[in-house]
């Protein structure tokens, strides 16, 4: 009976009620339960991993940089379809509508301000010099970050040029994803008029395609050591809780700043707007770390340090800081 349970829910640590010779405290019972359940270990051996790289700090400073620079990265792209087509401002709103949904909050008031866009070669040129700064600014402070999840030494981590080439093909990776977008827009406008089928169709194909554009974007960001199926996990992660925070921006964008008055609208616009790069600041960062844990097995870990024997990835993780 028992070679029937699978190996991801037998227990891997003792199920004594007693650690030598004291009883088990309530605490010590909830750390053995949670290491003989998969689930629940490998949440925990995030939760501590993220503690431990101080994932908070870095994803805020993930957040400052995109808070500054996505509004400036949007506007140029928006001025280049006022570039390109100029004769078509119907191809333009659309297409802006479509790419730009996105991004609560931002990609409403480019939007609604794009009549007073013009495409002016000069413009165009020196904006996107400074909106690709900016961008690069959160590419590179992404990677570091990245680096410090996967433990990569000082030594072996890319030079200044290498860094700075990378964020050029990770930038255009998300221009790839907003131009996706645009082009299957008109593909989803058909399917939302079916019923049930029409809106899981498209809730399907839009987190496929989430997932898709995080695990390329991971790829570029990770060391070379970390392989594809290693990321996959991550970039699910992510582009699950990417969806989730598009319909939470969404919701907000509707029932709270439209509804709002002037005064109030524009303070809940940058409120609403730091939060949520922040959630995705968050989301990222653990998304790469749920990218390590399951790389290497870390997993499971004890809740608390020195109360019960360690478990088995705490040796792991003793081991790697050890190398």
């Amino acid at each position: 009976m028992t070679d029937q349970v699978p190996d991801w829910l037998r227990p891997s640590v003792d199920r004594s009620a007693r650690i030598d010779g004291r009883p088990l405290q309530f605490l010590d019972r909830i750390d053995l339960a949670q290491r003989r359940f998969v689930p629940a270990a490998f949440v925990v051996a995030v939760v501590r991993k993220y503690l431990h790289d101080r994932g908070g700090q870095m994803a805020a400073l993930v957040s400052y940089f995109s808070f500054f620079s996505v509004f400036p990265l949007l506007l140029v792209a928006t001025a280049v379809l006022g570039f390109v087509l100029d004769g078509d401002p119907e191809l333009q709103q659309r297409i802006v509508d479509s790419a730009f949904t996105d991004i609560p909050i931002v990609g409403m008031q480019i939007r609604h301000d794009i009549g007073s866009l013009t495409g002016s070669a000069v413009a165009v040129v020196t904006g996107l010099v400074i909106a690709v700064w900016g961008g690069l600014r959160v590419v590179d402070t992404t990677q570091i970050a990245f680096h410090d999840v996967w433990d990569v030494p000082r030594e072996e981590r890319p030079w200044f040029l290498h860094r700075r080439l990378r964020g050029v093909r990770l930038l255009g990776v998300i221009g790839l994803f907003i131009a996706g977008s645009a082009i299957t827009s008109p593909v989803a406008a058909v399917l939302v008029e079916l019923p049930f089928v029409g809106s899981v169709l498209i809730l399907v194909a839009s987190l496929v395609v989430t997932v898709a554009v995080f695990l390329l974007g991971f790829r570029l960001l990770s060391p070379r050591s970390a392989r594809w199926r290693d990321l996959v996990a991550g970039s699910v992660v992510a582009g699950v809780g990417w969806l989730v925070l598009r319909t939470i921006g969404e919701r907000y964008l509707s029932q709270v700043i439209v509804s709002a008055s002037v005064t109030y609208r524009d303070f809940a616009g940058v409120i609403g707007l730091l939060t949520f790069f922040w959630l995705v600041g968050q989301l990222v960062i653990v998304s790469a770390e749920v990218n390590v844990v399951h790389a290497r097995r870390l997993w499971p870990r004890s809740l608390r340090d020195g109360h019960l024997p360690p478990a088995e990835g705490d040796l792991r993780v003793a081991s790697l800081r050890q190398n």
